[in-house]
């Protein structure tokens, strides 16, 4: 049976990876609305009044399934700094482009959505929002993601810190890599 490992792969099928932004290593220092840094662990922590913004990069792996419309999720681990009750809202816009193409102009805002991993109102307990899958109509491999994530703190009912810890995408691929540097590479492979 023959089969593209555009679409089969070289292991047999798609599956997901994760692209890291660690959050400690983004910061736009001197911007009015970045947020703060936790002195004991570098973690960012995103106020309550305001807009705490930061801005994440990420370049689409050489496995990436071109053309894939459900294939790059964004989204955040985070936890509340105390025991308050309330909810935080998350927010996100992104702009991207393929390599050698001119770059996207930014998307609506996009709200962010709680996973099943909620923080119960308990302090230091982990949480995910996502964003869902963003709209990248002919990706390529390497192609750039720019994201602008930010807490509304005037929006949310959460009266302390929402403590960022990573923010990172799961990627949907097909392959560990490519043949060539800038382009996937097709052919037909053969699976006994």
């Amino acid at each position: 049976m023959s089969a593209d490992n555009e679409t089969k792969g070289a292991l047999g099928g798609a599956f997901w990876i994760d692209l890291f932004g660690p959050a400690v290593a983004i910061n736009p220092p001197g911007a009015s609305s970045d947020p703060g840094r936790d002195t004991a662990t570098g973690w960012l922590e995103f106020g309550t009044t305001g807009t705490d913004l930061i801005y994440q990069s990420y370049q689409l792996p050489h496995g990436y399934i071109e053309g894939q419309l459900l294939g790059f999720e964004p989204h955040l681990h985070w936890h509340k700094k105390t025991s308050a009750s309330g909810t935080v809202a998350w927010s996100m816009r992104y702009r991207w482009t393929n390599p050698g193409s001119v770059w996207s102009g930014w998307s609506s805002p996009i709200a962010g959505i709680a996973m099943g991993l909620a923080h119960d109102d308990t302090a230091e307990k982990s949480a995910v929002t996502t964003f869902g899958y963003l709209s990248l109509p002919d990706a390529k491999i390497s192609a750039l993601i720019l994201c602008e994530i930010s807490r509304l703190g005037d929006s949310d009912s959460y009266a302390a810190d929402a403590v960022l810890t990573d923010a990172d995408a799961h990627v949907l691929v097909n392959q560990v890599g490519s043949v060539q540097t800038y382009t996937k590479y097709h052919h037909s492979l053969q699976y006994q």
